[in-house]
């Protein structure tokens, strides 16, 4: 029979017990945040996740020839929960982030084969990963392609990568949150988003909505800051800045204001139950937390650690 080493033998098996009894605690604090939120009542990974693309899957027929754009995106599921990402691509003078241009002779109005050069072009710009047609749409301006990416797994260095695939600096996996509420996205300077790309999200709202096969929505993440020393290990540490919610993980709520050496953690995070300090009655009711520093400076602040993914790390 295995025996448990005893104190003298392991000085460290206190420690090792209340690793594992919070790592116990987590997960049941997953499964009971699940049952809590109606929205959430299945999330399971094994069902089938679906993003509602507009003219799913139909053959693209455009009215009359525009200027074409790419809007490709990705389904991931390495977060607490399914999310959506929208690729975008900065242009040369680095002031806005637009949907993909791309280079039709026709716009997009006669062409055969459209699907496929639309997928070919973007295939030249990643070097992994399965892209496929979804559907396609129009504004007044543009006629624009939707196009799906499915990220071929990789190996990740713990706490210094990020599972994005991106062609380059000049290219950009967009949250939803940044596309509808924020309208900029931070690199390491707030970067406007293109009017064209906000419009066609708010004229397709369902769009940015992530459902399963029994019409369960799933919870939609937004964006936190979290500021790490430039010599410090790549993540993220509970601290207690209030002893009312105790040891509690903090992230900015607007980009920081930070000195040189200093890394930016560009995060999502899955807030849940969300809890305004000033009007907190229980807070073991309460995922997560909206609070407001003395300094005015404005904060979440997540209980546990599978609540933020990184998105990016950005160099000051």
């Amino acid at each position: 029979m295995l025996k448990t080493p005893t104190k003298r033998l392991n000085p460290f098996a206190k420690i090792l017990q209340k690793i594992i009894k919070e790592d116990e605690d987590e997960e049941e604090d997953k499964d009971q945040y699940r049952k809590d939120n109606d929205i959430l009542k299945d999330p399971s990974s094994t069902i089938s996740v679906f993003a509602e693309v507009p003219n799913y899957l139909e053959r693209p027929l455009f009215a009359k020839a525009k200027p074409m754009l790419i809007c490709m995106f990705q389904i991931r599921m390495d977060g607490r929960y399914p999310y959506l990402l929208f690729l975008l691509h900065k242009n040369k003078r680095n002031t806005v982030f637009n949907f993909v241009k791309f280079p039709s002779f026709d716009g997009g109005k006669d062409s055969k084969n459209l699907k496929k050069d639309a997928v070919k072009y973007m295939e030249t710009k990643f070097s992994n990963g399965d892209i496929s047609y979804a559907g396609f749409t129009e504004n007044e301006t543009n006629n624009i392609l939707i196009l799906k990416y499915i990220d071929t797994p990789h190996t990740e260095t713990p706490h210094t990568d990020t599972p994005m695939s991106i062609p380059s600096d000049n290219y950009c996996w967009a949250s939803t949150h940044e596309l509808i509420n924020l309208k900029s996205i931070m690199i390491p300077q707030p970067v406007a988003i293109s009017a064209i790309v906000i419009n066609f999200f708010i004229k397709n709202p369902n769009f940015l909505l992530l459902r399963n096969e029994k019409e369960v929505i799933y919870e939609t993440p937004v964006i936190g800051y979290y500021t790490i020393a430039k010599d410090a290990l790549m993540d993220i540490f509970r601290e207690t800045l209030r002893k009312d919610i105790g040891s509690c993980y903090y992230f900015y709520i607007d980009p920081p204001k930070t000195e040189t050496s200093t890394i930016i953690m560009r995060s999502l995070l899955f807030l849940g139950r969300l809890g305004l300090i000033e009007k907190i009655k229980n807070v073991n009711a309460c995922d997560s937390f909206l609070l407001t520093r003395d300094d005015h400076v404005k904060m979440y602040a997540i209980n546990h650690y599978s609540q933020h993914l990184p998105l990016s790390y950005l160099y000051i």
